[in-house]
Parts: C-alpha cells; sequence; structure tokens
C-alpha cells in the first residue's frame, strides 16, 4: 500500500497512522476479513501494492486504534486484545477480541463509529462479536452475553433530542443477540466457503454489501425546506406534483455509500467503474 500525504500533514501524524500493523499470526484470514464483501477483499489483496490511501482518510481508523490502547489499559481483571484461531473448511481464520470478563461471562467490542452506524443497526457487529464468542468457547472461556460499547465522535445533542433512533448519549451500551452455536458454525462455514469461491472466480458485490442507496423523487414546494413526499418512481412523484400548486419534482440521485467513501479498490473495481458510467450517462 501506497501512502499519501497530500494535504502536507506534520511528519509525526504520518508516521502514527502509518506506523498501525495488524498481523494474522499464521492465518489465512481474519474474522473481520472474512465480513467484508469478497469482491472488495480479493481485489484488496490483488491489488495491494497499487493501491493509495491518503493519510487524512485514516484519522478516525487511528483514532479508534488509539482508543482501544488506552481502554485496554484501563481495565483489570479481564482477559483484552487476545488472538484466537480456528480451522474451518481447512482454512485458518484469527479474530482479535477487545475485551472478555470471565467474572461476568461477558464479551466487550469497542466501537469507535459514527451516530449514523447506530441508526443503521449494523449487522456485521452481531455477525463479528458471535464469532468472537464461539472463539472464546473453543478455548473454554464460557461467554453469557454480548455487548457493543459504542463511542460516537459525531455526537450532537440537539439530534439526540429530535431523533429517536439517534443515540442518546456520546456513548452507549449496546446488547447483541447470542446465537446458538450451530447458527454461528454455519455461518462461518458459509463466509469460509464464499471466500474459497471468490479465489476461484471473482463476485459482484450485492446492493446490501454496497450499501446502496436508491434513486428518490421528492415532491417539493416554495418556501418549504424539506420534501412533501418522497418517491422511487418517477410518474408517481411528478402525479402528486401537479395536483399541489407550484410544487415540482427534485431528483435525488442515489449512490453507494460503501464504493464512495470506504472502498480503497474502487479504482480497480470494474463494477463500480461500470456502475458509476451507468449513473452519469
Amino acid at each position: 500500500m501506497k501512502w499519501k500525504n497530500e494535504l502536507g500533514l506534520p511528519e509525526s501524524i504520518f508516521h502514527l497512522i502509518t506506523n498501525r500493523r495488524y498481523s494474522l499470526d499464521g492465518a489465512e484470514i481474519s474474522v473481520t476479513g472474512l465480513l467484508k464483501p469478497m469482491r472488495q477483499l480479493m481485489l484488496e489483496r490483488r491489488y495491494f501494492d497499487e493501491i493509495e490511501v491518503d493519510i487524512s482518510t485514516e484519522l478516525w481508523a487511528t483514532y479508534g486504534s488509539l482508543m482501544h490502547e488506552l481502554i485496554a489499559q484501563q481495565v483489570a481483571n479481564e482477559l483484552k486484545e487476545q488472538k484466537l484461531f480456528i480451522d474451518v473448511n481447512g482454512v485458518r481464520i484469527v479474530g482479535h477480541y477487545d475485551s472478555y470478563s470471565y467474572e461476568n461471562k461477558i464479551l466487550s467490542d469497542y466501537k469507535f463509529t459514527s451516530a449514523w452506524t447506530y441508526s443503521l443497526k449494523n449487522d456485521d457487529w452481531e455477525k463479528q462479536l458471535n464469532i468472537y464468542r464461539l472463539l472464546l468457547i473453543n478455548s473454554n472461556y464460557p461467554v453469557d452475553k454480548l455487548q457493543i460499547i459504542a463511542l460516537f465522535r459525531d455526537f450532537s445533542y440537539s439530534k439526540a433530542k429530535q431523533n429517536s433512533d439517534y443515540p442518546k448519549s456520546p456513548i452507549e451500551v449496546i446488547s447483541i443477540e447470542t446465537w446458538p452455536l450451530q447458527k454461528t458454525l454455519i455461518f462461518l462455514s458459509e463466509r469460509v466457503s464464499a471466500y474459497q469461491d471468490a479465489m476461484r472466480e471473482l463476485p459482484l458485490c450485492t446492493p446490501e454489501e454496497k450499501w446502496q442507496r436508491n434513486t428518490i423523487y421528492a415532491v417539493m414546494q416554495p418556501n418549504r425546506k424539506t420534501a412533501r413526499r418522497l418517491f422511487d418512481n418517477y410518474e408517481q412523484a411528478q402525479e402528486l406534483a401537479s395536483m399541489v400548486k407550484g410544487a415540482y419534482v427534485e431528483k435525488r440521485a442515489g449512490f453507494c455509500t460503501r464504493c464512495e467513501y470506504y472502498c480503497k479498490v474502487k479504482n480497480f473495481c470494474e463494477q463500480y467503474q461500470d456502475e458509476k458510467r451507468g449513473v452519469e450517462s
């Protein structure tokens, strides 16, 4: 991976961000890697030496790593930041959990994240923690409860008062559903199969994996900031607009959030390029 510093940030910041390292310790893939879209994972491996990343885009990830290190220093009587391994269908997988309390049998994972992810109810958190639970149980550590300790980097008190789907405080403890172990094993086996298939033939990303937002049509009125109504279909929006004096239809083009903002290999991805050309045309 090639690091860039287009903003000319101080050398201390450059080294802080670029010196972060994660080792698989002999495993073939990590739990977090296994949860990625397989197309993204394969392209990251294929073009690793060509990927260019500006350090300014890695600020939040660095904050998250620093928070993990600070929290690990404060928590006593817990197992912290350990790596555990499991072999599934010939693939060795490593998981790196945050904190486990043997006394309370609670597995905790710290997420330094945005309030936006809270409203999405990120199911990858549920998948990740249940796999970590399986790894711990395989190592003779019982786990009865799973929880995310979310620290919201962009929390707004005003938004918390206005929106019921918004977190109520800058830090929240979120209980995560505990799966039957058989369900976790089946899911893990399915992800390994998808990984092995992707090594043979590069798959396409699904709309869900791309975090796709479809194009919508907003019926707007003069002197009104919010839409009167939103439609997936232009004809339906135009029909309503024709019945309201001064109303007009505003097209809000869809896009794929992960592709645009969270994928380092989009410039190497034919699917992204083809879909982008289709939107622009």
